[in-house]
């Protein structure tokens, strides 16, 4: 059992290899499936290694400000 929970543990981090384990973790988060199979993310998804901090809110405006990642290509969508 405990191996059992190690390995799903392990498989719900990062993109799913397949439309199988993408609709098990689907499932596995009581998320709705509105196809059957899933179609999986975008496989050109860059995950950061280390979570960056959580974006500021400007008070006045309610503007939402992301602190800049690792990846130069996230940042620059980031400013836009």
């Amino acid at each position: 059992a405990a191996a059992e929970e190690a390995s799903s543990a392990e498989s719900s981090e990062g993109l799913p290899s397949n439309t199988a384990a993408y609709k098990a973790r689907l499932i596995t988060q009581k998320k709705e499936l509105y196809k059957d199979p899933p179609a999986l993310p975008p496989s050109h998804i860059l995950i950061e290694e280390t979570w960056v901090k959580s974006p500021k809110r400007d008070n006045r405006t309610g503007e939402l400000t992301f602190p800049p990642g690792q990846y130069e290509e996230t940042n620059k969508l980031l400013k836009e």
